[in-house]
């Protein structure tokens, strides 16, 4: 990179290389500054997502979360029973991109593995009811 009094202007590969080398030389100081970041601003950094991701605010998934008194839609586990971060997770419709509710993380990725198809999950249900397969 040239010096504060070089008249030459980098261009962007030089800023490019330049950061690049020195994100190499300080890995380990720049991971610790951001994981602090993300570890003191957990609630803005989620709602930047909630809002990125569904359109909504932290004040909505607060609101949502209490209409379903705090628990899973589909199971009823509570949010604190949740694996990972402990919360739930927005369940919205691919398709319109409209929120339906807030899952636990097995509720979530079940619909998920199903494709969101309401005949498949008819067939899995029509499934389970079955007689047990005998194998003899």
């Amino acid at each position: 990179m040239p010096t504060p009094t070089s008249s030459k202007t980098p261009t962007k590969r030089d800023r490019s290389a330049y950061n690049k080398q020195y994100r190499a030389a300080n890995k380990e100081r720049l991971d610790a500054k951001a994981k602090a970041y993300r570890d003191q601003n957990k609630d803005a950094r989620h709602n930047y997502d909630l809002v990125r991701a569904y359109g909504i605010t932290a004040e909505q998934y607060a609101g949502l979360l209490h209409r379903q008194g705090g628990r899973c839609a589909m199971c009823g586990t509570s949010a604190a029973g949740c694996r990972g971060k402990g919360r739930l997770h927005v369940d919205h419709c691919h398709d319109k991109g409209h929120v339906r509710g807030l899952l636990c993380h097995a509720c979530n990725t079940g619909i998920g593995l199903l494709k969101h198809d309401i005949a498949l999950l008819d067939r899995a249900k029509a499934y389970l009811k079955a007689e047990p397969c005998s194998l003899n």
